[in-house]
């Protein structure tokens, strides 16, 4: 079995990863996997927008909860002033 039998067997192409797969699809000339190329990487670009999200989220979930603590720790401290104020 030669590279070249090897590089067209269905399991070498499972083995690839998104970028050769795309890679392979453009240089084959073939209609249909430069058709499902094109699909891939419009998938790869929304799977790269979801992670880039995720991420965004992440952090804006990390920011809430600081400010909630923050915001917290000010009622907390306003109600020990307030106590203050009415004890004396």
């Amino acid at each position: 079995m030669t590279s070249t039998t090897l590089t067209r067997d269905r399991n070498y192409y499972r083995m690839c990863d998104d970028s050769d797969l795309i890679r392979a699809a453009h240089d084959s000339g073939d209609e249909l996997a430069l058709a499902l190329a094109e699909r891939l990487e419009d998938f790869a670009d929304v799977e790269h927008e979801r992670d880039t999200l995720r991420d965004a989220l992440d952090e804006a979930t990390r920011l809430v909860d600081h400010l909630r603590d923050e915001v917290q720790d000010m009622l907390d401290e306003i109600e020990a002033l307030r106590a203050l104020v009415n004890a004396q």
